[in-house]
């Protein structure tokens, strides 16, 4: 049986995405024609190193090093709800490495909670 906050949820959800997806139906859907143009523009296999390199320079080594520690802990926890971070990250990684290669920030807020995570192996 589905918990109805759950249900809840995801009705809102739908409502609070359904102006967006109007708007984008009655404008040619832009935001593909827009992806299209960054993938053409910054995308593709030749910016495949670009975007990983880039992933390592947001922040300075330590830094990387903390977030990647982060990205371990969180996967290694065993539990669905700190495992969607990593999951969210490595999908977003490799749909961007591929889409939108040299355009490096796009992954910018997954790492805020990748850095807490690593902080606490950090602590521990």
């Amino acid at each position: 049986m589905v918990d109805r906050r759950l249900f809840a949820g995801g009705v809102i959800a739908v409502l609070l995405v359904l102006p967006a997806l109007w708007w984008q139906a009655h404008h040619g859907w832009a935001m593909f024609e827009m992806t299209r143009a960054l993938n053409g523009e910054h995308g593709g296999p030749g910016n495949i190193v670009i975007w990983i390199v880039g992933q390592l320079g947001m922040s300075c080594l330590a830094m990387a090093l903390l977030w990647m520690a982060g990205l371990r802990f969180l996967w290694r926890s065993g539990q669905p709800l700190w495992r969607a971070p990593v999951i969210a990250y490595v999908t977003l990684f490799v749909l961007f490495a591929v889409t939108t290669g040299a355009q490096v920030y796009y992954l910018a807020g997954l790492y805020v909670c990748l850095l807490a995570a690593g902080a606490v192996v950090l602590d521990g």
